[in-house]
């Protein structure tokens, strides 16, 4: 509790002694550190957002830009609960959604709690011919990929004829990938794929320039299949 004077007494110790605040003016106040300014704006956001949801509406329609960014983050960061799905369905809305992939990693990184819902909504959208739409929901794609893997088989079937080439290669070479020949090691624990043997020649012809005596005579190779 404050007994040393008046307000300004109080604010001008904190300036002078703190280094919490600094003086913007001769009766103006601001954060020194940023950290302070973006945490305090998101628990802001964050209490105005149960009885508001068009702050986070607001909020999404920054998304990417650098002023907002870490307080975009450190919401996701607050539970209890967790604001992570009302939030990204309105992200998952704006055109950064899908030109900035790495923010969109580190808010699944940082989240408390996360869940594949507003992605796979995003999914179920009808994709018509709006391309931007379709970028976007690649990366919702690839989302829920990283949190949900089962239930990208109840998409295939869905998405097997969207009209976005770019959903339809990922699409298969997951397909691709699924089919192939996996195992998980023991006592390791860590997964080995197979990979198919072939025949590939070794050496260098003898005219190649600059090679060395020991690198022929030029022959062929059996190399059986093996686990990687």
């Amino acid at each position: 509790k404050w007994s040393g004077g008046s307000a300004k007494d109080f604010l001008e110790t904190i300036r002078n002694e703190s280094g919490l605040l600094t003086g913007w003016g001769n009766d103006e106040y601001g954060f020194m550190h940023l950290g302070f300014q973006e945490y305090l704006a998101a628990r802001e956001i964050r209490t105005r957002a149960f009885n508001d949801p068009g702050v986070l509406r607001e909020l999404a329609s920054h998304f990417g830009e650098s002023w907002w960014q870490e307080v975009g983050l450190i919401l996701l960061a607050l539970e209890d609960p967790s604001l992570f799905g009302p939030y990204m369905r309105e992200v998952v809305k704006q055109p950064a959604f899908a030109k900035l992939p790495e923010l969109v990693e580190a808010c699944l990184d940082e989240a408390a709690e996360t869940s594949p819902r507003p992605f796979l909504e995003l999914l179920e959208s009808p994709p018509g011919k709006d391309k931007e739409l379709w970028a976007r929901q690649l990366v919702a794609l690839r989302i829920v990929e990283r949190l949900d893997p089962d239930a990208i088989h109840n998409l295939t079937e869905q998405l097997k004829g969207h009209p976005s080439p770019d959903m339809r290669t990922w699409l298969k070479e997951r397909a691709r990938q699924a089919s192939q020949d996996i195992f998980i090691s023991e006592p390791g624990g860590y997964e080995l794929v197979k990979i198919p043997g072939g025949v590939f020649l070794m050496g260098s012809p003898g005219q190649e320039d600059g090679r060395y005596e020991w690198e022929g005579p030029l022959h062929e190779v059996q190399v059986p299949n093996f686990y990687l």
